[in-house]
């Protein structure tokens, strides 16, 4: 890893005993040295996030017997080698990891998925296969959420109900989108077979594990620089089109000597309507003038 990013941290949070955040995300880290961390050793959180790690080796994360959450998204790593979770102090308190955003189709290294504290893992926007999705179903006994990419979970959400019955701990959140999706499956057309290797491993887990597994797809709203890109790309788009620009100028000129005008005929409607009040009231006054009072003294008075 460089050194440069390392040392944008305040240096009070390199050597404190206090528990602490370490984020080193968007610094084009390539690397992880061995004795990276060394320095950090009491972060709980670190966040390595937009980088370009295209690797991670045998004990990329040792020294690091506090942390508790991985944030390693948006980087190029393909595949997790043996050892990459292998650490002296088993990394026991490890409860998040997050490898969304990265073309990672295999994970090889079993020191992931045998994490005793593993709760939580984001694998969406990721080519994981069927055969990693049965792995991580077959040795993460205490995982409650994972998070796989959108067009797999749809395809396992066309087997819901034969899901759920076969393993009572696996519950699959399908939104609409994915319930109504007509999209063709490919390898994951073979876990409707009742002996098939992915509905074995599905009874496996019914019968060891207890603890709730929730599946749920990737959310296209947590990328928020792919949607704010295409809102603008759709902004361009449309002031680029022939005339739109001379339609929105023309609509606008139009627009307000019409709002003018309904303004000034409001106002004479309304100046109309006081003055009518007005002479009414004027009326009614010299009706009332116009009789006797009490007394007669008004009646007189009329006369002359």
């Amino acid at each position: 890893m460089a050194e440069e990013p390392l040392h944008k941290l305040e240096e009070g949070a390199r050597n404190s005993r206090q528990r602490c955040h370490t984020d080193l995300q968007g610094n084009s880290i390539s690397y992880i040295d061995e004795n990276t961390w060394k320095p950090y050793r009491w972060t709980e959180k670190l966040i390595l996030r937009d980088n370009s790690l295209t690797e991670l080796h045998k004990d990329s994360f040792q020294g690091l017997p506090y942390l508790q959450y991985l944030n390693l998204s948006s980087n190029l790593i393909i595949d997790l080698k043996f050892g990459t979770f292998r650490a002296r102090h088993r990394m026991e308190i490890l409860h998040k990891v997050i490898l969304s955003h990265n073309p990672l189709k295999t994970v090889e290294d079993p020191y992931l998925l045998h994490l005793p504290a593993l709760r939580y893992l984001d694998m969406g926007k990721t080519h994981v296969s069927l055969t990693t999705l049965e792995r991580i179903l077959f040795m993460t006994p205490e995982l409650e959420k994972l998070i796989l990419p959108s067009h797999r979970t749809c395809c396992l959400c066309q087997l819901k109900n034969t899901i759920e019955v076969v393993c009572k701990t696996v519950k699959l959140h399908c939104d609409s989108d994915c319930l109504a999706s007509t999209i063709r499956c490919g390898e994951e057309a073979a876990v409707g077979n009742v002996e098939g290797s992915f509905m074995k491993v599905l009874r496996a887990r019914n019968k060891s594990i207890s603890t709730e597994l929730i599946i749920e797809p990737e959310k296209a709203s947590s990328d928020r620089r792919g949607v704010s890109l295409s809102a603008f790309m759709n902004k361009q788009a449309t002031e680029e089109v022939p005339g739109y620009r001379d339609k929105e100028d023309f609509n606008m000129i139009t627009a307000v000597p019409i709002a003018v005008l309904i303004f000034i005929i409001i106002c004479y409607r309304f100046q109309n309507c006081a003055c009518r009040k007005a002479a009414k009231g004027d009326n009614k006054g010299h009706i009332r003038r116009a009789f006797p009072g009490e007394g007669g003294h008004l009646g007189s008075q009329a006369m002359y």
